[in-house]
């Protein structure tokens, strides 16, 4: 593990006397006996958008007037799409359709409803939201303009198989190479403009993912060239590489061009994804040290992982054992690199729950990458819900992530920690159910 400084109409009935419709007049009421009627309640069907809110009783008519009392609601069909609170104040929760009952709790008289609702109206993306949107390639790329030699071989975004089948890039090749028969060459220009308001004056920060081997890669914002000649730019074909371009915007429009050239002759390849502009300075900065002491557990398992004998991480909680021994080891099966590596199997029939903490110093505030290495399986979030990584500064969580599985070994690197001088808890937990 590494972590280092990269700086949701109501009906009336009434009763008629019966002598004016040729009935028996010993059926008329007598003297000083007042005429029954018979009581109700009318709600109409309702329309409400996602996190709209009504009181109940607003919508119901009494008829006689007299007749008014209090009522009880009950929701008869979906209850996941609408809430009553003790108030009897109806909450929108979800599109649905959902049907009320009211029942009086003094009158013999019902009804029933039907409330409607409709989703609510997602807000309008600003010009600076929608480019973030569009640089991940996963929609319509009508806002990016291709142009160059090549530019017809690349506008259509496929997935790299090492990033998933769902997740789309561009693909910075022409298809299969042969020599002396097929060009390899490869060049073309991806660009993309808008001007938005929030788009104020003052530091800003693009970033890109690329994989690959191209003879040059530029970036052009705003006018500046950045070029992967020059350093500005990494590019290697070994696994894809962020690149942080850090630079001063100055008024409402920015534009962006991206120049990729591979000679012809030249195996030429590549993938681009994810491209993002942020306000502020989000690069951060190497430096050659980890920061974490003992990140690969070397020491740890060199005392036998008796966390007494060591001092930087601390044990708290229950670890059980198995048939075959403890459930947590610090030994060398499947150590990624040096002798010793964490290891846990869950093999018993008791639940499973500790953590694992480090306390880390940070000497300079600053963005800070924090990195794990990880394999395994046969669990899930259904049976081990809480086993994460954590990193906790001045008792404020800046990052809590499921320890996912992965069949072979990973890298995880989790997104840039900014981070005040002190101290920060690195806490590792591990929650296995019985």
């Amino acid at each position: 593990m590494k972590l280092s400084k990269r700086l949701l109409s109501l009906s009336l009935l009434l009763a008629l006397p019966l002598a004016s419709c040729g009935g028996d007049p010993s059926e008329q009421p007598s003297e000083g006996q007042s005429e029954q009627l018979e009581a109700k309640i009318t709600i109409q069907d309702i329309t409400l958008i996602e996190g709209e809110f009504v009181d109940l009783y607003s919508l119901v008519t009494f008829e006689p007037v007299t007749s008014v009392d209090t009522l009880t609601f009950t929701i008869v069909e979906g209850g996941e799409f609408v809430q009553i609170n003790a108030n009897d104040v109806l909450l929108a929760l979800a599109e649905g359709a959902a049907k009320v009952e009211a029942r009086g709790d003094n009158i013999d008289a019902s009804t029933t409803f039907n409330v409607t609702v409709t989703a609510a109206p997602k807000p309008e993306q600003t010009p600076f939201e929608l480019f973030n949107i569009d640089g991940t390639f996963e929609g319509n790329l009508d806002r990016w303009v291709f142009s160059g030699p090549t530019a017809s071989l690349h506008q259509e975004p496929e997935a790299d198989a090492d990033r998933g089948e769902e997740d789309l890039q561009i693909k910075l090749w022409t298809g299969d190479y042969v020599e002396g028969l097929t060009s390899s060459l490869i060049d073309f220009e991806l660009s993309y403009t808008f001007e938005d308001k929030d788009l104020i004056d003052g530091t800003y920060t693009l970033q890109f993912d690329i994989v690959g081997a191209l003879t040059e890669v530029k970036a052009t914002i705003n006018g500046t060239e950045y070029s992967s000649l020059n350093g500005d730019i990494i590019v290697n074909g070994g696994g894809y590489t962020t690149n942080y371009i850090v630079y001063e915007q100055v008024g409402t429009t920015f534009t962006l061009k991206l120049s990729f050239y591979g000679a012809d002759g030249n195996v030429n390849w590549g993938y681009l994804d994810d491209i993002k502009l942020t306000a502020g300075d989000v690069k951060p900065v190497e430096v050659a040290e980890n920061l974490i002491v003992d990140g690969g557990f070397e020491q740890l398992g060199a005392v036998g992982g008796d966390f007494a004998n060591q001092s930087a991480w601390v044990f708290a909680g229950v670890a059980n054992a198995n048939e075959w021994g403890e459930n947590l080891k610090f030994n060398s099966d499947g150590a990624r690199t040096g002798s010793y590596g964490l290891n846990y199997w869950h093999g018993s029939s008791e639940a499973d729950d500790f953590t694992i903490t480090q306390t880390v110093t940070i000497e300079q505030a600053g963005n800070y990458l924090l990195s794990y290495d990880i394999t395994g399986g046969d669990y899930s979030i259904a049976n081990s819900e809480f086993t994460s990584i954590r990193v906790i500064q001045n008792d404020v969580e800046l990052a809590n992530e499921f320890l996912a599985p992965s069949a072979n070994y990973v890298t995880v690197e989790l997104e840039p920690l900014a981070l005040e001088a002190g101290v920060i808890d690195i806490v590792f937990r591990i929650q296995t159910t019985a």
